[in-house]
Order: structure tokens, then sequence, then C-alpha cells
């Protein structure tokens, strides 16, 4: 089935309404030669490159960072304990009802 479709800003908005049987589709999308960018990554400046190759390291080496032992853990809020204990308590009915919990 061909369906008529326009791309902006990284979607694809169909000019029909359309409904698909699931969430996640295989498409083939037919795009114009003259509508695709020349702009390769070849063609970024050598120093733009390297600009970017420095943030990535940092954040890899902020990643990567062990975890400061003068941290403090703090305590769960009540709140937080009364979500933890609904979590586990519909755990234990799904799987009473041989559900994955």
């Amino acid at each position: 089935m061909q369906l008529e479709a326009i791309y902006e800003q990284g979607r694809l908005k169909f000019l029909k309404p359309v409904r698909f049987k699931s969430d996640r589709i295989y498409l083939k999308v037919e795009v114009p030669d003259s509508e695709i960018s020349s702009h390769r990554l070849q063609d970024i400046p050598k120093d733009l490159h390297e600009q970017a190759k420095s943030l990535l390291d940092r954040l890899a080496t902020i990643r990567n960072a062990p975890f400061p032992a003068e941290a403090q853990v703090l305590a769960p809020t009540h709140r937080q304990l009364e979500r933890i204990e609904a979590f586990e308590l519909r755990a234990k009915y799904r799987e009473q009802q041989g559900r994955p919990a």
C-alpha cells in the first residue's frame, strides 16, 4: 500500500489518518534525490570534528567516573516507601494470576 506523507523535523506526517496493527513497522520511503543534502560527515571542518571529539571524551570521563565516597544516600521518603510497597503488591498479584511480574 502506498501512503502519502510529509517529512517535517524528523517525523513523517501522513496526509490521511492511518492506523497500524503494531507500534513498530518497517517502512520503505522513496525520497527524490534533489531533496537529499549532499553534506557529509567528511565535509565537517577538522576543528569542529576535534571539538566534538573533545566533548565526547569529557562526557565519557564523567560517565565512567567512580561514585564519590562522600556522597550521602538519602533515606527514602514515606511516599517512596508506599510506592515500593504498591509495586511489590502488584507483582505478587500478577504472579498469582500467572502473569509476568
